[in-house]
């Protein structure tokens, strides 16, 4: 009596294969219609205001490790990267350490569109969507790289041209954010990474120590701001929470506020399990 053999593929399995499939289709499309030769080219990236962009990687490199400065172009100056997002150029100059500075741009400000069908994956794994809604997501991405409804925004090719490379980049890693805080919260991890940081900056003339002190101690009864914030944090959230001043006369003061996500848990949790309700009903 001959055996019989079967061959069961299971379900994980296929999974993998499908989203493994799903990637190499979609990132062969974007390389059949996009010519990522032009990406490895050592010249100068052009197209909208992009090109005004070089600048700021260029003298990054000149000041790094250096991120906040004053750069003596444009007449009288003006403060470099005070009011700007830092993060890609300062990707773009440690990359180019290895290679040329022109190639180094043209991959960052490329990957910030490129890692969207990633990061649409991720985002509904994350809030534990059952397959193969990530795979779908991975694909959607493609409509938003790819629309021409604004140039400005963010999120698509016509923003990155326009320079709002920073934006596209900021809406992938926001969404990723949300997702980590909805699996921190449901697993209980991950809370002090998913922290909400609010930082505000200026290059005013700055606070004296010892100003500073009374400030923050309340001894200042004309100037109650800095006092009431600090009191509040610790009455809503104790130890856990964060709140830092520091100032530096004659260059301007930066004030850092941390809350644990755990802080916001309740609302946060209502918010993200609303949205993804609301997702499941539509599928």
């Amino acid at each position: 009596m001959k055996k019989s053999f079967k061959v069961t593929i299971k379900i994980p399995s296929l999974e993998k294969v499908i989203t493994i499939l799903t990637f190499v289709l979609i990132y062969g499309f974007l390389a059949y219609l996009l010519d990522f030769r032009l990406i490895f080219a050592n010249t100068t990236v052009a197209g909208g205001d992009t090109g005004s962009q070089v600048y700021i990687p260029y003298y990054l490199k000149q000041i790094f490790p250096l991120i906040r400065w004053w750069s003596p172009d444009w007449y009288s100056g003006f403060p470099f990267l005070y009011f700007y997002p830092p993060l890609a150029y300062v990707l773009t100059v440690v990359l180019s350490f290895l290679i040329p500075l022109n190639i180094a741009f043209k991959i960052i400000i490329s990957l910030c569109f490129l890692i969207y069908p990633l990061t649409f994956y991720l985002i509904f794994y994350l809030l534990k969507f059952k397959f193969p809604t990530p795979q779908i997501a991975a694909v959607f991405s493609l409509f938003l790289i790819f629309l021409e409804k604004y140039s400005i925004y963010g999120g698509n090719l016509p923003s990155l041209l326009s320079g709002q490379f920073s934006h596209n980049l900021s809406i992938a890693l926001l969404f990723l954010f949300f997702a980590l805080c909805y699996k921190g919260i449901k697993e209980n991890k991950y809370l002090k990474l998913n922290m909400l940081y609010f930082v505000v900056s200026d290059t005013g003339r700055g606070i004296p120590k010892d100003k500073l002190k009374d400030l923050l101690q309340g001894c200042d009864k004309n100037s109650i701001g800095i006092k009431n914030v600090f009191e509040r944090l610790k009455n809503l959230y104790g130890l856990k929470a964060v709140f830092k001043v520091k100032s530096v006369p004659g260059k301007g003061t930066r004030v850092v506020i941390a809350i644990p996500i755990e802080g916001v848990k309740d609302w946060l949790l209502e918010q993200l399990s609303l949205t993804t309700k609301n997702l499941q009903e539509k599928r």
